[in-house]
């Protein structure tokens, strides 16, 4: 039996996750700036424009809304894997497409980035809930990364495995942003992607030097 879905009913569906995507740009603004423990539901709620109590009415409460501001952040991350490429790049510059896409998203949510950065403060064991869930937890990003790798070919350009190659690349990312937020933004972030993907693939040691 087919169930017909009412239009008042998705216009409500619709204004709710408005409202709850309204709710948890609110909260990466606080949580960037108060932290985890300075940040409550009546300061997230003053900053979205709701009352505690109808805020309520979409999260249970700051806990909920903490985890919901993490999955959106991640999955965001995660769509970035899933944009076609133009054609004919080589790998290093298929890698540079991908970082530049993901440090455009950093730059302009970096608030919610931040969040990723508390997570880690608060569960330092969170990826060991990615067995029992794919999605879950911040391994799923490396994860997805290596799984790029291989579809990109990386394995005839590194000299390590994809799976270990993705997590370098990941903190590659990470300490480039921390960077960029340490100084204030002075550059935009994605200015950065060449130089990761130099890091990357080449490492940092200079060009020896000719004796000749």
């Amino acid at each position: 039996m087919t169930h017909l879905v009412k239009p008042g009913d998705e216009r409500r569906s619709r204004e709710t996750r408005r409202a709850q995507d309204d709710i948890l740009s609110a909260a990466a603004r606080v949580y960037a700036e108060c932290g985890v423990e300075g940040t409550t539901v009546r300061r997230i709620a003053e900053e979205a424009g709701y009352t505690p109590a109808a805020l309520y009415s979409y999260f249970e409460g700051k806990e909920q809304i903490f985890d919901g501001l993490v999955h959106r952040m991640r999955q965001s991350l995660l769509d970035t894997f899933d944009v076609r490429l133009p054609a004919n790049l080589d790998f290093a510059h298929q890698l540079e497409f991908l970082l530049i896409r993901q440090l455009e998203l950093l730059q302009g949510q970096w608030q919610a980035c931040m969040v990723f950065f508390l997570l880690r403060a608060m569960k330092p064991h969170d990826d060991a809930c990615v067995d029992a869930a794919p999605h879950a937890g911040f391994a799923a990003l490396p994860r997805r990364l290596s799984l790029w790798l291989e579809q990109a070919g990386a394995e005839r350009a590194l000299a390590v495995p994809c799976d270990e190659a993705a997590y370098l690349l990941v903190g590659l990312t990470i300490a480039m942003f921390r960077r960029w937020l340490q100084d204030r933004g002075a550059q935009p972030l994605v200015d950065v992607a060449p130089r990761i993907v130099h890091l990357f693939l080449y490492g940092a040691a200079a060009p020896p030097r000719s004796t000749s």
